[in-house]
């Protein structure tokens, strides 16, 4: 029912009525809409972003188009394959027996007395290499397997056209490391542990132990070298203080048994020999050779070694043998 008003009683004006009619009309449409959108329109559809497909790379003429750079210098360290195992330096495996392929040429006389002279552990005398390695004699290169700078050592040898010999270490037991020849091992042991110095040294002719090694090895060890070594075609050079003693047949005994090759030295140059006292070894060893055909030195580089060979090998008619690479010296001594 509409509001009445006394002719006296004033009325509201007009600007007051269009604004409440306009606030009603608002509040209305606001619960109109919330009505419709809770019970009769449907709910908002979320978006899912649109997943690419790849259909691999474009094709036109059979060349494959590629949008991405030629060179790429993308962070290798973020993937996450993991790293190959590094293969051993080296192999054992040859092409022939390591008497004869890794052997140097020798232009010398194989019917006359020959003296082989193998430098001990010439990796640990880096500073003599230059001195060594610059010598017009066939002298032989022995190398500790497995020691620091084996390798270098051994094939910087091999270019200047000497022959290496691989000096195998032998430690008391259980102190190796796990990686060297010990006493007492086992011989299915010593052959792997051999094996894998070996690995290292295939440019080598013989083995051997450095002149640090006093004691020969026991059976199961020199068992488990002379089977790896032997069938390679490696010989065996020991250097025994009593080379005619029974306990030095029996080592040459054991290796020869194994398919090895054997040569026994009989002098030997130890560190801080003077020149005077290694060439005084040296014409001992010319006088061995003159009479069983061929001798063996074993030597510790020096300077003093130097000048002693040098001398000793200058010496022409008056010296009593000639100096030959170790191979020359075991082909003598086995007719061949």
């Amino acid at each position: 029912m509409a509001k009445t008003y006394d002719d006296d009683e004033p009325r509201p004006g007009g600007f007051w009525r269009f604004l409440k009619g306009m606030l009603s009309a608002l509040i209305l449409s606001a619960i109109v809409f919330w009505v419709m959108s809770v019970y009769v329109l449907p709910p908002p559809v979320i978006p899912v972003p649109v997943t690419e497909v790849d259909t691999g790379p474009e094709i036109v003429d059979g060349i494959v188009v590629s949008d991405e750079p030629a060179y790429s210098n993308t962070d290798q360290s973020t993937q996450t394959e993991p790293e190959a195992e590094p293969e051993p330096e080296g192999t054992a495996s040859l092409e022939g027996p390591a008497m004869v392929v890794n052997a140097a040429e020798f232009v010398g006389d194989l019917q006359g007395p020959l003296v082989a002279v193998v430098l001990d552990d010439t990796s640990a005398q880096p500073l003599l290499h230059q001195l060594l390695f610059s010598l017009d004699m066939p002298i032989t290169v022995g190398v500790v397997a497995g020691g620091e700078g084996d390798v270098d050592t051994a094939e910087a040898a091999r270019n200047a056209g000497f022959e290496v010999v691989a000096q195998l270490p032998i430690a008391p037991p259980g102190e190796s490391g796990g990686s060297a020849l010990e006493y007492a091992l086992p011989e299915a042991d010593s052959a792997l542990r051999t094996l894998t110095l070996m690995q290292r040294m295939n440019m080598a002719v013989a083995v051997s132990r450095p002149l640090a090694s006093v004691i020969p090895p026991d059976e199961p060890v020199l068992g488990g070298i002379s089977g790896v070594v032997g069938p390679l075609g490696f010989a065996y050079l020991d250097h025994s203080v009593s080379p005619d003693s029974e306990s030095s047949a029996k080592v040459s005994g054991l290796a020869e048994a194994k398919g090895a090759l054997v040569e026994v030295s009989r002098h030997t140059i130890q560190a801080g020999a003077s020149a005077v006292e290694a060439h005084a070894v040296l014409e001992g060893a010319s006088a061995d050779a003159a009479e069983r055909g061929w001798a063996v030195v074993v030597a510790s580089p020096s300077e003093e070694l130097v000048q002693a060979l040098l001398l000793w090998s200058g010496e022409g008619e008056g010296s009593l043998a000639q100096l030959a690479p170790l191979t020359a010296v075991i082909r003598k001594q086995i007719g061949g």
